[in-house]
Parts: structure tokens; C-alpha cells; sequence
């Protein structure tokens, strides 16, 4: 039997849970990759605490410096999750107390939620696992430009329907693969700008919701018209469509 220290759920129950749960709800053996964002995050968070005034200049530094040392014992591997640990994010907190003390290390909690945390640190990894697609794409991109202009008049047939067609210049092939994939690198670029959002502190806006639904009253909803449905009648003068069997 597993016991509850450190745990987020701890202070509920008076025992652990059983050897086989405990072992299932561990992620360490995979969200490991995530540390680096989370120090990161951390250091983010320590600022935002001191600007708002929890936090003493002192210690704020103190913060920093404790992170500093753990992503540098990350970094090398010196420092690394225990069994104890459930997740990444216990992992770290636990290096963070051992650096700095509990009293100073305990207070990077303020005004963030777990939930919020791994939802910001999720977006920060696949920020930088996309752009290493990207950059992968771009190589392939380049590859087939420089081969398309050191033969700019090579002939090559052109197949369809596994026949030559015409012939075409092989350049021109090519290309033709790789303004797709330019295309696919936009779009890559469009998803960086919709996932660097900071998804931290969003019970802000649960309070706001909460103080904007409580001043609509449900008349005021039920007064709204109901939204508009499309009529799907084909226009007048033209009949729909007959089902045609697939049976002779």
C-alpha cells in the first residue's frame, strides 16, 4: 500500500491508495519531456507573483535562482523523478523545496492551477515539436529547389494513369512538390500564433463569466429569437434529386 504524501489529494484521504492504482496514475515515465517548459513556466510565474505583489524582491530571486539550478540539474540528468513522484510536475516541485526551502518554494503555487499549468506547458511543447516539422519540411523544400535549378532543362515524361503522358521539364516536377509543402508550412506557421496563448490564471475569467451570466436574467434569454435554420428545399422550378438504386 502506497501512502499519500505528496500528493495533490493527500489532505482527502487517511491512506494511500493500492501498490496497482498508484502505479497507473504515474505519467513520469513520459511527461518527463515537459520539465524544461515547466521551469520555464515557473521562472514566468515567479515574475508575475512578484509584479503583483506577493513576492518579495528577495524573494524572487531566491525563486530564480532555484530554478536555475534545477534546470541545470535537469539539463544534465543529475536530477530526475523518484517513484514517489506522480507526475512531472510533483518532480520539480519537490527539486524546487529541496533547493530553496519549503516556505519559499511552496509560494510558486499562488494563483496557479494544475489543470491551467499543463494545459500551457502542453501548448509550449507542441509549439516546439512543430517547428522542428517545420524546419524538416523546409530542408525537403530546399532540397528539391536547388535539384530544380541545377537542371532547369532536363526533360522528363509526364505520367498518367501509369503512361507517359508529355514530356515535361524535371524542374517543373519538382516544384510541384514543393509548393504543397510550403503550403503545409503555413499552416504550421498559422497554428504557432493560435497556440501561443498563455492558457495560466484562467479562473479570471470564470469569475468574469460567472458575474456576467448572474446579470442576464432568464427572461432576457428566453426574449432572444431562435436562431435562423436554412431551409434545405431545392429553389422553386427544380426538383429534388432521385435516389437510383445500385440494383439492376
Amino acid at each position: 500500500m502506497s501512502t499519500n504524501e505528496g500528493s495533490l489529494w493527500g489532505g482527502r484521504f487517511a491512506g494511500g491508495p493500492s501498490d496497482a492504482l498508484a502505479a497507473l496514475s504515474k505519467s513520469t515515465h513520459f511527461d518527463w519531456v515537459l520539465a524544461p517548459y515547466d521551469i520555464t513556466a515557473s521562472r514566468a510565474h515567479t515574475k508575475v507573483l512578484f509584479q503583483a505583489g506577493l513576492l518579495t524582491e528577495e524573494q524572487r530571486d531566491g525563486l530564480l535562482a532555484g530554478l536555475d539550478s534545477l534546470a541545470h540539474d535537469v539539463a544534465d540528468g543529475s536530477f530526475g523523478p523518484l517513484v514517489t513522484d506522480e507526475d512531472v510536475h510533483a518532480a520539480l516541485e519537490r527539486g524546487l523545496i529541496d533547493r530553496v526551502g519549503p516556505d519559499l518554494g511552496g509560494r510558486l503555487r499562488a494563483g496557479r492551477s494544475r489543470n491551467d499549468q499543463i494545459a500551457t506547458l502542453f501548448r509550449m511543447w507542441l509549439r516546439d515539436a512543430v517547428r522542428r516539422v517545420a524546419a524538416g519540411v523546409l530542408d525537403v523544400v530546399q532540397a528539391l529547389a536547388q535539384q530544380a535549378a541545377a537542371h532547369p532543362s532536363a526533360i522528363m515524361p509526364g505520367k498518367t494513369h501509369l503512361q507517359s503522358a508529355q514530356p515535361i521539364l524535371l524542374a517543373h516536377h519538382l516544384l510541384a512538390h514543393a509548393h504543397p509543402l510550403l503550403r503545409d508550412v503555413e499552416r504550421i506557421v498559422d497554428f504557432d500564433k493560435r497556440a501561443a496563448v498563455s492558457r495560466t490564471a484562467r479562473a479570471h475569467w470564470r469569475a468574469r463569466r460567472s458575474a456576467w451570466t448572474r446579470t442576464r436574467s432568464p427572461r432576457s434569454w428566453a426574449s432572444r429569437p431562435p436562431p435562423r435554420i436554412p431551409s434545405t428545399r431545392p429553389p422553386p422550378g427544380i426538383s429534388p434529386p432521385r435516389r437510383r438504386s445500385c440494383w439492376p
